[in-house]
């Protein structure tokens, strides 16, 4: 929780299944659907854990709706401008609250909860008058969401949110990879204090 885009807290859905799915995995988009041959209606234990990290707050929301099949975790990232509401919470938990409401009251598929959310965070800049001129501005969260329907299985990723599959044989698996969105800040980071350059911060900022 409380990560910026140039913290290295990570959030992590970790999803067990209890056979490896049989013929791979599905791409749609940015999301894939495995397909477990076990049963129609798996039996689903859940735990989670949340930490407030280094920020001012802890940016985390989770969601969980066994109803739905719906689990979720989103990870609100303060903006590089900070903002903070008269009641104090920062824009990454502003987000991360209007992602997470968005996809519990979604009933199509994971891609369009996705969608939406950018839309209702976006009509949200507009009416707190956030100059999103700048990305340094804008508020944002990641999305880690597995949603399983029957045999199949769901997952969304957005950002540095992982989601983690273990198989029953032990085998780990990460569907979207690692995405290290600070990579390419540091390399710009580093090239400009080689260069002996002063201000780094804002110029970063100003990209």
């Amino acid at each position: 929780g409380g990560s910026s885009p140039s913290s290295p807290t990570m959030t992590r859905l970790i999803f067990y299944f209890l056979r490896p799915p049989v013929g791979g995995v599905e791409a749609a988009n940015s999301c894939l659907v495995y397909t477990n041959p076990v049963s129609n209606s798996p039996a689903i234990q859940v735990q989670h854990l949340t930490d407030k990290g280094v920020g001012q707050l802890n940016e985390d929301q989770y969601l969980i709706d066994p109803g739905k099949g719906l689990f979720a975790v989103f990870d609100g990232a303060t903006s590089l401008i900070p903002y903070s509401s008269p009641e104090g919470d920062t824009g990454g938990l502003i987000a991360a609250r209007i992602a997470k409401d968005v996809f519990a009251r979604s009933t199509g598929s994971l891609p369009e909860a996705a969608l939406q959310a950018n839309r209702a965070i976006e009509t949200t800049h507009q009416k707190l008058q956030i100059d999103t001129t700048s990305n340094a501005r804008r508020f944002s969260s990641t999305a880690a969401v597995v949603k399983i329907i029957g045999k199949q299985a769901e997952l969304l990723q957005v950002g540095d949110s992982v989601i983690i599959v273990v198989y029953k044989d032990g085998r780990v698996e990460l569907p979207f990879g690692y995405p290290d969105h600070d990579l390419e800040i540091m390399r710009d980071w580093l090239k400009l204090a080689n260069q002996g350059e002063t201000g780094i911060r804002d110029k970063i900022q100003s990209q």
